[in-house]
């Protein structure tokens, strides 16, 4: 197991980081170059991280994480039977990881808050959709 370490302690590394490491590593695998030596990897990422045994709700999280560190960039978006390229750009490490994760991750507070936003909204929207129940019945009613 990785072990990222800070004075004092040590931890294991996040679980994603290594599913990272794989799926770079597979796609620096099946890598071509272009004219200007630029590696890139042309494909289905959904089915390569398949191929590493990975289910596909990580398909999301491991590209997220690998375009934020910088890694890997879109130069075409597949789709119509056409493979989506993806430049690479760096190997994940550790470091970079540590540099992209504070900032993307949202904290439990900031969940916390989010789910209330979304709470109150989705009451709004109740009381809303309510009323406009209420003025189609009355207006159904006069017409009838």
């Amino acid at each position: 197991m990785t072990m990222t370490s800070t004075p004092g302690h040590s931890s294991p590394a996040p679980a994603i980081l290594g599913h990272c490491k794989q799926v770079y590593a597979a796609m620096e695998e099946k890598a071509k170059s272009d004219t200007e030596g630029n590696k890139y990897f042309e494909g289905a990422l959904t089915r390569l991280v398949a191929e590493c045994g990975l289910s596909n709700p990580y398909y999301t999280s491991i590209t997220q994480a690998l375009k934020a560190m910088d890694c890997i960039r879109q130069g075409r978006r597949g789709g119509g039977g056409i493979g989506s390229i993806w430049f690479l750009l760096q190997e994940p490490t550790e470091e970079l990881f540590a540099a992209y994760g504070p900032e993307r991750r949202p904290t439990s507070a900031a969940r916390a808050v989010e789910a209330a936003q979304l709470d109150q909204a989705l009451k709004a929207l109740n009381v809303r959709v309510s009323e406009l129940e209420l003025k189609v019945a009355l207006l159904e009613e006069g017409l009838a």
